[in-house]
């Protein structure tokens, strides 16, 4: 459950790959630059992908090893909260999708670019952490018919 490569299999297969990409990167051709760019963007979504199996790996460990020291206490809730506010944003009929004329990489489900209906909105200011969720739940946010859609509450 705990296996993974070394640190120096980890090294080898990096080198590896920059002695196989140097050349098309210190001088690259047309016909593989878009195939470079996407190689790299491919390569940035397994970098996130290994972080969630370190993460998953250390949860497992019943060694009860951490991915980074706490900050605070034991728990989230004994962190100071930051307040939270809202970001009011006006809707409208928008565009979304990849703007090819732009000329900018993109993969393949990004497109085609195309018009939209959107409502007003707010954002919150920080991200929700778990006592956020604990308040709302005790507040009875699950049980208030307004803040769901038909769909949602039934």
């Amino acid at each position: 459950m705990l296996s993974r490569p070394t640190l120096q299999e980890v090294a080898e297969y990096r080198r590896a790959v920059d002695d196989a990409l140097g050349p098309l990167l210190r001088a690259p051709r047309d016909d593989v630059r878009h195939l470079v760019t996407l190689g790299l963007h491919h390569e940035q979504q397994h970098h996130e992908l290994i972080l969630t199996d370190i993460k998953h790996a250390l949860f497992q460990n019943p060694s009860l090893s951490a991915y980074f020291p706490t900050t605070g206490g034991e728990h989230a809730a004994e962190l100071p909260s930051l307040e939270m506010d809202f970001v009011r944003f006006e809707g409208g009929t928008i565009e979304i999708g990849h703007n090819p004329e732009r000329g900018e990489f993109s993969f393949d489900n990004e497109g085609p670019r195309h018009r939209v209906l959107l409502a007003d909105f707010e954002l919150a200011t920080r991200p929700l952490c778990n006592a956020d969720v604990i308040a709302f739940i005790d507040a009875g946010g699950y049980r208030d018919p307004l803040l769901w859609l038909s769909e949602g509450w039934s």
